[in-house]
């Protein structure tokens, strides 16, 4: 009838992690075991002090949790989610820059300016969770 393991997003990592571990995961968004296993140990090495020493720790919890880390990329599993991620963002920033130039160019009827602008007025483009957890890599605190 399914498995006995909990629901991993209502595993809180200050359960099952020492503070200092919790804290710097959760300073990059990442608070719960269903949020943390989808990161491999490559993507959270690149945070700021996150090290072999908290990647073993993270790796022995997860595992005394029935889980682990997503598997680093190889050449025949590709890139990791968060590099993934990170080049959907650099495309949906570039399609975003081209809509804008399109909308403000003079040959540009006017009809198609105003649906632009009613699309970019409703477009959704706060940091999801995982998008916060990047921009914490590449700006560390």
């Amino acid at each position: 009838m399914g498995t006995d393991l909990p629901d991993p997003d209502a595993i809180s990592l200050s359960t099952i992690l020492s503070p200092r571990a919790a804290n710097l995961l959760g300073r990059a968004g990442i608070d719960s075991v269903g949020q943390l296993v989808v990161y491999s140990a490559t993507d959270l090495t690149g945070m700021v002090q996150v090290g072999q020493l908290t990647i073993a720790e993270i790796t022995t919890a997860l595992a005394a949790h029935g889980r682990a880390l997503a598997p680093d990329p190889t050449k025949s599993s590709g890139a990791t989610l968060v590099e993934r991620h990170r080049a959907l963002l650099e495309q949906q920033n570039k399609l975003l820059a081209l809509l804008q130039r399109i909308a403000v160019h003079p040959r540009t009827p006017k009809t198609v300016r105003g649906d632009i602008n009613e699309v970019m007025a409703r477009l959704d483009t706060t940091l999801s969770l995982e998008q916060a957890a990047l921009a914490v890599r590449e700006h560390p605190w």
